[in-house]
């Protein structure tokens, strides 16, 4: 069957071309550019969903789009193309059942960024390639929303982060404590976000179980705050003048039980930028997300 639909105001025209596959119970679905060259091309199913090969093209006849349904779900892979048949392709997409893979190349192939996305959400760290210098992104998946995390830059021709760029901490921890140990844990706030005069601090929940894995109930739960050592209210006389105790931050963590541990939680830099008449500091913050694990051993249960 052949449908031609005009709008002629606007010298509009699109053709569709439907014709039945009997032996696979499909519809295949042709649609036209105004020049007469193919647009769209893809096949419908006997419950009207998309499924199998669909492809899109630019006006020129080079084919844009190239993906993969089935049953109306979009699997494996998505090619996108540049209108050249010669260029290589332009972004590829790799379906899981968690998570999309995503490469973007330039027009000489080259890898210009790439990453995951859970759903329409960028997580994980996303590597975003120039000439000289790579960008380094990590995304957490906060409140159900895509949140612009820790920040690295690197030089292309050394592979060395770059001092002074960026926004991003350092955690140490021990990997395996014992039952009876604390769990000491630093850190420091390499890269800062307001410069080097901020300060901050963190906050962990009291109860790591009761956390959200997207933080989603954070302002509802209890929480720990923990100050920078040149705010703790402790002399530090071991540490250099010079060292940078508003961007450092040291606790013990008590624990009880063995096995595999979680702790998550905050670091907020904020900087009082001038004091307002009356309302105090202007101050403005910028959260950064962390989470680490470590291992509680039981030397009984681990003995036997």
């Amino acid at each position: 069957m052949i449908m031609n639909c005009f709008k002629c105001g606007n010298f509009f025209v699109t053709l569709i071309l439907v014709y039945s596959l009997l032996s696979c119970n499909r519809n295949q679905v042709a649609e036209y550019h105004r020049n007469g060259n193919l647009k769209l091309s893809y096949f419908v199913n006997s419950e009207g969903n998309i499924h199998g090969v669909y492809k899109s093209f630019y006006e020129s006849g080079n084919i844009s789009e190239l993906k993969y349904f089935d049953n109306g779900i979009l699997v494996d892979s998505l090619l996108t193309f540049y209108d050249n048949p010669n260029i290589p392709v332009k972004s590829k997409d790799l379906y899981h059942k968690q998570y999309t893979k995503t490469l973007h190349f330039n027009k000489n192939g080259d890898t210009i960024k790439k990453g995951r996305f859970f759903k329409t959400n960028r997580i994980g760290k996303w590597i975003f390639h120039n000439d000289d210098i790579d960008s380094i992104v990590e995304y957490k998946l906060i409140s159900g929303s895509s949140y612009t995390n820790q920040i690295w830059i690197r030089d292309n021709s050394t592979n060395d982060t770059l001092i002074s760029r960026g926004n991003y901490f350092l955690l140490r921890h021990k990997d395996t404590i014992n039952v009876t140990e604390n769990l000491r844990i630093k850190l420091f706030l390499k890269e800062s976000f307001y410069g080097e005069e901020s300060n901050m601090f963190l906050v962990i929940p009291k109860l790591e179980k009761e956390l959200n894995k997207d933080y989603s109930n954070w302002d509802i739960i209890e929480k720990d705050t923990i100050l920078s050592l040149k705010n703790d209210g402790i002399p530090h006389p071991e540490l250099p003048i010079d060292f940078p105790v508003n961007h450092f931050v040291e606790f013990a963590l008590e624990d009880t039980g063995s096995g595999k541990k979680i702790l998550r939680g905050i670091l907020v830099e904020y900087s009082r930028n001038k004091e307002i008449e009356g309302l105090g500091y202007d101050t403005v913050e910028r959260r950064l997300y962390f989470d680490t694990e470590y291992y509680v051993k039981d030397n009984k249960l681990d003995s036997r």
